[in-house]
């Protein structure tokens, strides 16, 4: 049964970002596609926790904890510039408070969760882990802003992406990644790896398309 489970959820969200990406590259579909952006983003962290496996508790702390976590340092960064550099959000990712996607939570904990599991395992301490998982979200980050400026998610004010987004993104994934690593000891969803490698496919193909 957990096989199953498993087997169709990995298929829906290998769906999910296929279609995302074609629909995203074809100029008849584009709009309506990249408009799906927060349903996409709210049925994949539906089936992340779907498929999570035990510590539900610790899921419970960590889920709202990411959510709000990233969405106030959203709200800083908007407002002042720290930490990331000056920028704002476009109309694509939805309803907004304080001039932040309210979504935009839910992607901190997708791309939080997901790294998170993924180092789960290795055999190294846990500050080691948090590190490794900041700096593959830092990493991602680097294909998705150019999509995310081109699909009007958010807008750099000199723009150019700065410098500090990136180091911004690292500290504050960090201490979301400090978090993440003393709740939970091991990977408990099968499906963190396959997340975060199609979100990486989905936004790679963008950029290669958008440059030929």
């Amino acid at each position: 049964m957990t096989y199953n489970k498993d087997k169709i959820v990995s298929l829906v969200i290998i769906i999910l970002h296929l279609v995302g990406a074609i629909g995203s590259a074809i100029p008849a579909t584009r709009e309506i596609v990249t408009s799906l952006t927060p349903v996409n983003l709210l049925i994949t962290a539906g089936l992340l926790i779907y498929t999570h496996r035990e510590s539900y508790p610790k899921l419970a702390v960590f889920l709202p904890f990411s959510m709000i976590t990233g969405f106030l340092i959203e709200v800083v960064g908007v407002a002042t510039g720290f930490p990331f550099g000056e920028y704002a959000y476009g109309n694509t990712l939805g309803f907004q408070i304080m001039n932040v996607p309210l979504l935009i939570g839910v992607n901190w904990f997708i791309l939080s969760y997901s790294f998170g599991m993924m180092t789960a395992n290795l055999r190294i301490n846990w500050l080691l882990k948090s590190i490794l998982s900041a700096t593959g979200m830092v990493l991602l980050d680097v294909f998705i802003e150019p999509i995310a400026i081109r699909f009007d998610y958010w807008h750099w004010a000199l723009e150019q992406i700065p410098m500090s987004n990136y180091v911004g993104w690292f500290f504050v994934a960090l201490f979301i990644q400090l978090v993440f690593h003393q709740l939970f000891k091991e990977n408990l969803n099968k499906q963190s790896a396959l997340t975060v490698g199609c979100q990486a496919f989905y936004f790679s193909f963008l950029q290669i398309f958008f440059k030929f």
